[in-house]
């Protein structure tokens, strides 16, 4: 994490549960208003990347519609998430490669 200063203070420990979305449906749904718009998303949700972006994943067709894919990753890939990292020609290892190398 970049932090100008010292680190945030938690200001609230309370959990609030709202509506959740399906990304296949979201990119499915953009892409039926117009099939040449630039997708860009934004993930930063504590934990569930993983669980968010499987569904996504396993659809090559809606993955390649999304232009951008901004993430925060929060946690390790299990097994077969790194088995689907490496069939797109990614490290079994990259976000921890990644993340070593920008936190170094």
């Amino acid at each position: 994490d970049v932090h100008v200063g010292d680190k945030p203070v938690a200001r609230e420990t309370t959990s609030i549960s709202g509506q959740s979305y399906d990304l296949r449906g979201i990119v499915a749904r953009v892409r039926s208003l117009n099939a040449s718009a630039v997708v860009a998303i934004k993930l930063d949700i504590e934990g569930s990347e993983y669980w968010a972006l499987e569904p996504l994943v396993a659809d090559p067709e809606l993955l390649c519609s999304v232009s951008y894919l901004f993430v925060e990753f929060h946690s390790a890939a299990s097994a077969g998430q790194r088995r689907v990292a490496q069939s797109y020609g990614l490290r079994e290892d990259a976000f921890e490669h990644l993340k070593g190398r920008i936190h170094a």
